[in-house]
């Protein structure tokens, strides 16, 4: 079991050796942290099987990942229930995060959950 975190620095690019940090909690229970830097190019798998030299073994890895869904209440105002569906609206059609981080899809379970504002 890996935990793993993907951290964008403030620096534009994140040396190889200081790109991924390793921990191990228990016996296979591990903590990963990946850095890039904001002007990288994000490879999670790429940077994962770089660095993983004396930890997990991740070539057959599963990510989990959490995705919202954001609704309006119809009980607010006209105004508020405005905003909000437009909020909704864009966050549909932007940029899937996974497909940023370059994760195959066949490798990919995703958990949602409804937000209603």
């Amino acid at each position: 079991m890996v935990l793993l975190s993907v951290n964008f620095d403030r620096v534009p690019r994140i040396a190889p050796a200081d790109k991924v940090r390793i921990a191990r909690l228990a016996e296979n229970f591990w903590r990963v942290s990946v850095h890039f830097g904001f002007f990288e190019d994000p490879d999670v798998p790429s940077a994962l099987s770089s660095a993983m030299h004396g930890g997990p073994r991740l070539s057959e890895a599963t990510y989990f990942i959490e995705r919202h869904d954001v609704v309006s209440l119809k009980s607010r105002t006209l105004l508020f229930r405005s905003r909000t569906t437009l909020f909704a609206i864009m966050l549909r059609n932007s940029a899937h995060v996974i497909d940023r981080f370059k994760v195959p899809s066949n490798a990919l379970f995703e958990v949602g959950r409804r937000i209603e504002l």
